[in-house]
């Protein structure tokens, strides 16, 4: 697939997810932000392979999932570091918020660690330092089981 068709792919995901304001919030940079995150997403998609044995395709999400692809088409996925966005791919397979670890000192690193449960039982942690990365908490769907807080899922903002 040529680089403007997958643009054009990205572009018409946006537009479904109802994302496309990006586009027009990007303005004059656009076509470069787009061609980025084109880019981001391949590598996401690569690393994620590389370490799971399979190849993510958040545009198939999108279509057999539109509420889950939707929120993966959010510019707050677009910004964060791979790591988180494999967090968030691994949550959307089905793997439980285990634990929320953040640290924050305005005069000091700060410092977010997530860990995942998987379908199996495994345990995975994803740590997140830039700024951006934290983003992903808004993101994170809570109720309560017997006055606890669970936190789950990775959901699209409207």
């Amino acid at each position: 697939m040529t680089d403007s068709s997958k643009q054009d792919r990205l572009r018409k995901a946006l537009d479904v997810s109802g994302s496309a304001w990006l586009l027009e919030y990007w303005g004059d940079d656009a076509e470069s932000r787009l061609a980025q995150a084109v880019v981001d997403l391949d590598d996401f998609a690569c690393e994620y392979e590389r370490r799971f044995s399979e190849r993510p395709d958040p545009f198939e999400l999108l279509e057999s999932d539109p509420i889950r692809g939707k929120a993966f088409f959010q510019i707050d996925t677009f910004v964060i570091s791979l790591e988180m966005k494999i967090m968030i791919w691994r949550i959307m397979l089905g793997c439980e918020i285990l634990r929320v670890e953040f640290r924050y000192d305005m005069e000091d690193a700060t410092d977010l660690l997530i860990t995942l449960r998987t379908p199996y039982g495994a345990e995975e942690q994803y740590r997140g330092k830039r700024s951006r990365d934290f983003r992903v908490l808004r993101h994170f769907g809570a109720t309560e089981d017997n006055e606890r807080l669970i936190l789950q899922g990775y959901y699209a903002l409207k």
